[in-house]
């Protein structure tokens, strides 16, 4: 029970915060504010030129919690328009900078 009101309150949390992004993003648009979109192209781009920073990251934090946020950001990806896969990235990034962070003050194998 417990799980499934969890999941529901994910769920909804999720719906609210792509709505207010949207609308947020709208009013900036409206105010004069440019945004890059950013081409599934570019993105490739982007990714190629990091490979050497996510090799780092997989040796550093470990393969298998890159390989799980990852995963996570593809499930993200299906599921958001390409520019809210951005704040999915940085917000992946994150939660693995501070996994890594917290692993290495507790002095825990990656």
């Amino acid at each position: 029970m417990g799980v499934d009101a969890a999941t529901e309150a994910r769920l909804y949390q999720r719906k609210a915060s792509r709505e207010m992004e949207g609308k947020v993003l709208a009013a900036l648009k409206a105010r004069g504010m440019q945004v890059a979109e950013v081409s599934d192209a570019e993105r490739q781009r982007m990714q190629e030129r990091l490979k050497p920073v996510s090799e780092k990251l997989s040796r550093d934090i470990g393969e298998p919690l890159v390989r799980q946020v990852r995963g996570e950001l593809e499930r993200i990806r299906g599921q958001r328009s390409a520019s809210a896969a951005v704040t999915a990235t940085a917000t992946a990034t994150a939660t693995a900078t501070a996994t890594a962070a917290r692993r290495a003050e507790r002095r825990e194998p990656p």
